[in-house]
Order: structure tokens, then sequence, then C-alpha cells
């Protein structure tokens, strides 16, 4: 368990850099892709819905720390966006 939390921090932290520094630089029609809502649906679909929605939690909050205007506007965001991880994994899954 202790070795899946470090595994996350390292993904949410590297995941955050890249979205904010290499992507951000990549603008297709003024948008920037979300890694970090990528990594919190495929967090989601391999571990689970409670896993999904803690890790999503945290990649919103630092978000909301480092770029949002109002603290917690994107961490009930991507905590919201997996609120209906079960009906996507009924239709995804292996």
């Amino acid at each position: 368990m202790l070795l899946r939390g470090i595994f996350y921090t390292f993904a949410i932290i590297i995941s955050f850099l890249l979205q904010t520094s290499v992507f951000s630089f990549l603008k297709l029609a003024d948008t920037a892709p979300n890694v970090m809502l990528a990594l919190v649906v495929c967090i989601a679909m391999m571990r689970g819905r409670k896993e999904g929605l803690i890790v999503g939690f945290f990649c919103g909050l630092l978000i909301d720390l480092f770029y949002g205007t109002t603290m917690g506007q994107y961490a009930l965001l991507f905590f919201g966006s997996l609120y209906r991880s079960p009906f996507l994994m009924r239709f995804y899954s292996c």
C-alpha cells in the first residue's frame, strides 16, 4: 500500500509538470491536453472508484494551489468527473 501511494505521488507530480511545462506549448486551436485528468481516469479504471476519487481530488487540489483562482474548483471538478466511473467501467472493462 505504501509503494502504491509513492507511485501515485510521483505520477501526480510528473503529470503536473508535463501538463504545465511541455504540453502548455503544444496547443492546437488554443487547447492544451489535460494529462492529469487522463491519469485520474486511468487510475480509476484500473484500481477502482475509491482510489480514483482520492487521486482526482489531490490532482485538482494541486492545480488549484498553483493556477486556480478559487480554491477547490478543480478539486471538485476532478472529484466529480469520476463520480460516474462505474458507468465507464461497465462499457470499457476487459
